[in-house]
């Protein structure tokens, strides 16, 4: 997702789904290191599909490691709380 989409059309996204009252997410072969730089853009959910899969393989299984860093990358920030 962030290869084909600019910064500025997913907070234009997201700032006009948040306008007209309805969530929004973001998607398309995200992976853990994609989290920060979705953050900024405050979606209500980010999919992950193969991206938190052992090898990567949604065919594979859940990885309980990958998970675990996506939830550490989740967590909100000192600079969120501010």
């Amino acid at each position: 997702m962030p290869d084909l989409a600019a910064p500025a059309d997913l907070s234009a996204f997201t700032a006009a789904c948040r306008a007209h009252g309805l969530m929004s997410g973001l998607a398309g072969s995200l992976r853990v290191i994609d989290i920060p730089g979705l953050r900024a853009h405050r979606p209500d959910y980010l999919g992950f599909r193969g991206g938190l899969c052992r090898d990567f393989d949604r065919r594979s299984g859940i990885d309980p490691l990958r998970v675990a860093e996506a939830l550490r990358a989740l967590r909100p920030s000192r600079q969120d709380a501010a």
